[in-house]
């Protein structure tokens, strides 16, 4: 079994790079990919969410969870964290990897660990791409709650929602999560510029709202929290009557009005 980095040409998509890996990966969603050039090299560093453990998950219980998230037990879920690859690209065409880390090894103002210990669905200000990213958003387990015996256990869900700055872990925001019983959907970024050839910068990159539909599990309905993407405040909280399948996700439209038409 072997993984294998595919970099394509963003004129034609053909295939300029074609890199193995030491070891096979499980990567399920993408954050940013940028260009470095380092003395006459160029180095291509990639972000992602991937289901990484060392050792190595085994492959079948990794397919097997899958197969159908219902059916893996309590605690025995693996969860996908924040990871930075660096490679080599040569001008023949081959490659390596030169290095692998975790992202966020800081701790965050609640100490507790960002990003590397639960991610899913990061999302990040699509407006203008061209600067490396400072911030992503996740989903992510809110800190472990003590039982009565005094262990901590997690939630085997996703119920929290949290703000990650890429360059320094420990300025990352608290994580922010809506009671018990209550599970957060996939963020959404809604940039308050979108404007035609702007692009952000580290200053405003966080410059919009995060939209997050919540299931209430104990009533079996769903809400929508509006939160502002760069201090994480709750601004608005609106109650839907009707439920919203949990994990359910998509893509935010600028611009886009359903009409009314007449019966």
């Amino acid at each position: 079994l072997k993984s294998y980095l595919h970099v394509h040409s963003k004129n034609n998509l053909s295939l300029d790079w074609k890199v193995e890996m030491p070891n096979p990966v499980s990567v399920y969603h993408i954050v940013d990919a940028f260009e470095e050039k380092r003395d006459q090299e160029l180095h291509l560093k990639v972000r992602v969410a991937e289901l990484f453990s060392d050792p190595p998950a085994d492959r079948t219980k990794l397919e097997k969870q899958f197969a159908n998230q219902y059916a893996v037990p309590s605690g025995e879920r693996l969860h996908a964290k924040l990871r930075e690859y660096t490679f080599l690209l040569c001008a023949n065409g081959s490659g390596n990897l030169l290095a692998s880390k975790d992202i966020s090894s800081g701790q965050s103002s609640s100490e507790y660990k960002v990003g590397s210990v639960a991610c899913e669905y990061p999302i990040t200000n699509q407006v203008g791409t061209e600067n490396r990213l400072r911030y992503v958003w996740i989903n992510t387990l809110s800190p472990p709650k003590i039982n009565p015996n005094g262990d901590e256990k997690l939630s085997d869900w996703f119920d929290g929602v949290q703000k990650v700055d890429l360059n320094f872990g420990e300025l990352s925001s608290q994580i922010i999560s809506f009671g018990e019983g209550t599970y957060c959907g996939p963020p959404y970024f809604v940039p308050k510029r979108r404007l035609s050839g702007y692009s952000p910068t580290e200053h405003d990159e966080d410059d919009g709202y995060i939209v997050i539909f919540l299931y209430r599990s104990e009533r079996h309905s769903s809400d929508v929290a509006i939160l502002d993407s760069k201090t994480m405040r709750n601004l608005c909280m609106m109650e839907l009557d009707f439920h919203i399948p949990y994990s359910f996700h998509g893509e935010f439209l600028p611009d886009f009005v359903i009409s009314k038409t007449s019966p």
